[in-house]
């Protein structure tokens, strides 16, 4: 069986110090107003009975989630996105026609239209330097450890199937139709 390669977005750990949304950014040389990866502020209700915060915050850092069922593939009119066997989903910006379709597809926003290209852009989990055997940039720059890549079924077997947070948010939206390649350690 061929490994399924997955992020693991540990919020124990992120502080929101955007190592990795800054790392993304200049290893891919993304435009001024582009980001493919984000940091994205939780706030929910704390559940701790005896708690004087009544808020918990915590942090997570998303990008493309490498979908088993990724939407922007489904919908692309020219074909622009392939799932490797690895499995990140890679963009051929070369076919992309700009019309944007896959960014309204995708439930987590992962594409993002250029202005200046007009193309779209995406994560491909740095696939080039997977296959050079070294880890995605925003991996390897995080200072907390706070972001991982694996394989998924032995990080759920690690750390849970954890993409619900145990509670609605838009940041991560039902992953039922796309099946994404994430695991999230949330806060206890």
């Amino acid at each position: 069986m061929s490994k399924r390669l997955a992020f693991l977005i540990d919020t124990r750990y992120c502080n929101n110090c955007k190592t990795c949304e800054i790392a993304c950014k200049m290893e891919r040389k993304l435009p001024i107003g582009q980001q493919w990866r984000k940091v994205r502020e939780v706030r929910t209700a704390n559940q701790a009975a005896d708690s004087s915060n009544p808020l918990s915050t915590f942090y997570v850092a998303m990008s493309c989630n490498h979908c088993e069922e990724p939407a922007c593939a489904q919908v692309c009119p020219q074909n622009t996105y392939r799932k490797t066997p690895e499995g990140p989903v890679i963009q051929y910006q070369e076919y992309c026609i700009g019309c944007t379709k896959c960014v309204s597809a995708c439930p987590y926003s992962a594409p993002v239209y250029n202005t200046a290209t007009q193309i779209t852009g995406k994560c491909d989990m740095c696939y080039s330097r997977l296959q050079e055997g070294l880890q995605p940039y925003c991996v390897q720059c995080c200072p907390n450890n706070a972001l991982k890549i694996g394989d998924y079924e032995e990080l759920v077997a690690a750390y849970g199937e954890s993409q619900d947070l145990g509670f609605e948010t838009t940041i991560i939206p039902n992953g039922s139709e796309t099946n994404p390649s994430i695991v999230i350690v949330k806060i206890k």
